[in-house]
Order: C-alpha cells, then sequence, then structure tokens
C-alpha cells in the first residue's frame, strides 16, 4: 500500500517503518513553514493547514502569505506564465518605466522578489517585483494593484512582503522611484510617514530595512 505526500509529490511506502519516521518528520516541517508564512502580517495568526493545501502555491512553496478573511493570497514568480499577468499590469505601474524586457529579467532572475496578490479564485489582483543591485541594496521597479479591489490594502501589503523578503537576502537600503508626481503623491499616502523612509535628492523613496 502506498500514500501520497503532499508537500512532496512523491509515494512512500507505508510498511517501511524508517521511511514512515523520516516523512512524518517532513510532513511537521512542512506544516511548521507554512504556519511560519502563511499570514506574516499577523504572528498570532493560526492557519487551517489541511484546507490551506488545496492550493497548489502551498505545495510548491511559493506562497507568501493568505488573508481567508479578505479571501486572497500571494506568490512568488513561479513560470514564464506569469509574464501574461506582469503584461497586464505595465499601465497601472506605479514606478518608473523600464523596457519589457528588462522586467522579465527581474522576474526570471529574483524570483523572491516578484510577489504576485490573487483572489482564492486566482484572479490576478496586484504585483510588485524588485532586483537587488548590490549586495546591501535593491530596488522596486515595479508596483501595480487591480483598481477594483481594496488598492490601499494591497498596496501596503505587497510593500510590506517585498521588504520583508529583501532583508531575508540581505538587503538593507531599498530605493522606489515614482513614475511621476501624481504616483508620487499616491505611494506616499500608502507608504505613510514611517521613520525608515524618506525621499532623496533624486526624488526616489528610500527605505531603511
Amino acid at each position: 500500500m502506498h500514500v501520497v505526500n503532499p508537500y512532496r509529490f512523491d509515494l512512500i511506502d507505508n510498511t517501511d517503518t524508517k521511511g514512515l519516521a523520516e516523512q512524518h518528520k517532513r510532513d511537521d516541517m512542512a506544516n511548521s513553514f507554512v504556519q511560519r508564512t502563511i499570514h506574516p502580517l499577523d504572528s498570532e495568526f493560526e492557519p487551517d493547514t489541511e484546507r490551506h493545501t488545496r492550493f497548489t502555491e502551498t505545495q510548491a512553496g511559493a506562497l507568501v502569505c493568505h488573508d481567508y478573511e479578505r479571501r486572497q493570497y500571494c506568490r512568488i514568480y513561479q513560470s514564464e506564465v506569469d509574464l501574461d499577468i506582469i503584461r497586464r499590469f505595465v499601465d497601472r505601474n506605479f514606478c518608473s518605466h523600464y523596457p519589457d524586457v528588462t522586467v522579465r529579467y527581474f522576474a526570471q532572475n529574483w524570483p523572491e522578489l516578484c510577489i504576485i496578490a490573487f483572489t482564492d479564485t486566482h484572479i490576478p489582483i496586484g504585483l510588485i517585483i524588485g532586483q537587488q543591485t548590490e549586495p546591501h541594496i535593491g530596488r522596486i521597479a515595479f508596483l501595480a494593484v487591480e483598481k477594483r479591489v481594496e488598492a490601499e490594502l494591497i498596496y501596503k501589503r505587497l510593500l510590506q512582503l517585498e521588504l520583508e523578503k529583501m532583508h531575508a537576502i540581505g538587503i538593507r537600503q531599498v530605493l522606489l522611484k515614482p513614475l511621476d508626481e501624481q504616483t508620487r503623491k499616491k505611494l506616499l499616502r500608502y507608504v505613510g510617514n514611517a521613520p525608515l523612509r524618506y525621499v532623496n535628492q533624486n526624488g526616489e523613496f528610500q527605505f531603511h530595512i
């Protein structure tokens, strides 16, 4: 008899006692990972891991957070299929524009810094893309959210998740250049007056994380 491990996509013979013990250990680690990453915005949040395993993103390790109340989740870039999603948001990008080929380069070379927000029905509603320009310096090159959703909340969440991801890989200074004065004012409202944020002489938002 064989049982399917939902986290590894392979088969384990449950007559092998040693193999099962090791498998249970891996499952416990996987559950622990989901507990830590499923809702980083609320450290006391208790996720339903059984229900959560319905998401392919969880099994692939791509999920960043899942908001059950608002029925939304965020995951990192997974494949070239996501490039179509990025193209949809080009006209909504709040950041100074890069050529399409450059944005594609950022997403494919720093997939952990390309975070996409979805509804629970897998409709993309927001996107943020970053890059690591130097060992301790990063840049946010793309930030866009669908108008028909709680845009301010999604902007703040994507920005927070992006800064957390950048900090995890050693980045301590993050730059974001607004597209124009109108987007600068909107971003100022979304970013707020946090002490770790200021506008430098080049008109860029600068974060120290």
